[in-house]
């Protein structure tokens, strides 16, 4: 409208806090996203193996003519260390595919289509719109692994008692900060591949076939100089590795508790370096 019939008049709505104000990113993302029933799909996919779990749980504390067979199902599925460490392992496949199905359009579609001026010309600063758009696939990847992990846990402590709590503290917390570093590092990843790669197919198969390119390379290192740090360059054995350590699960791991974390410290500072340089309100072409 022309500015000299001082018509205009500013915002009197309600706005949104300041330390709140990335969820309006996450709520109009994960709407485009949240559309298509096969994801709906294969998000209730991700739940069959907790409810696997759980039902072992609850038969070995519940059902009488299970505890009168000649065997212990105690014996065969013992609800230990290993117990978890599987299920970190089967949810953090889970979490793989469906960073894979949902990670790839996060930050792309901004960049291609020159959005990003129009989200940092408001009160939104970078870290708000990373923040924003991490919180579209860390919600969905919390659903599936660190919530029914946590639930588990106390389903198993319910049943034995307080006792057992006390007695494997260790458990939830590898389960905690273990889910919790594959949310944040998946997370970042998918930013800075969808930031870097501006077709959404691309950065699909970046995600796809970068780490198995990088597991590749790290076994013709091994067997090349005869080293073991290889397998550093494997993010699923470095991630294996550090809730091997935590949990105290012998003989499964070639990676140290140090080495995993130095890999995973790496990996979170070069990707957010990565992503500081490309998201950004302005860009300057040759």
């Amino acid at each position: 409208m022309p500015v000299y019939k001082r018509s205009y008049r500013t915002y009197q709505g309600k706005t949104t806090r300041l330390g709140s104000r990335f969820l309006v990113l996450t709520r109009f993302s994960s709407q485009q996203l949240w559309r298509s029933r096969f994801l709906y799909a294969f998000f209730l996919v991700c739940f069959i193996y907790p409810a696997i779990c759980l039902g072992n749980i609850y038969l070995q504390h519940n059902l009488e003519l299970v505890k009168s067979l000649p065997f212990s199902l105690n014996q065969l599925f013992p609800v230990d260390a290993s117990f978890f460490f599987r299920f970190m392992q089967v949810q953090g496949g889970w979490g793989y595919l469906l960073t894979v199905v949902l990670g790839a359009g996060l930050i792309s579609p901004d960049l291609s289509n020159n959005a990003l001026p129009l989200y940092l010309c408001r009160p939104v600063s970078r870290f708000n719109y990373a923040l924003g758009k991490m919180m579209v696939l860390a919600l969905p990847l919390a659903f599936i692994t660190l919530l029914p992990g946590i639930f588990l846990y106390l389903a198993q402590g319910y049943f034995e008692g307080i006792q057992w709590l006390a007695a494997n503290w260790q458990v939830g917390i590898t389960l905690l900060l273990g889910f919790s570093t594959l949310i944040l590092i998946y997370c970042l990843l998918c930013l800075v591949i969808s930031a870097w790669v501006k077709w959404r197919m691309v950065a699909g198969g970046i995600l796809v076939g970068g780490l198995l390119i990088f597991r590749g390379i790290g076994l013709a290192i091994n067997q090349l100089f005869g080293v073991t740090w290889g397998n550093c360059l494997n993010l699923r054995e470095v991630l294996n590795s550090l809730w091997v350590n935590l949990l105290g699960v012998p003989g499964k791991s070639e990676i140290s508790l140090q080495d995993a974390c130095g890999t995973l410290l790496l990996i979170t500072a070069l990707a957010i370096y990565l992503l500081s340089r490309k998201i950004k309100a302005c860009e300057v072409v040759a």
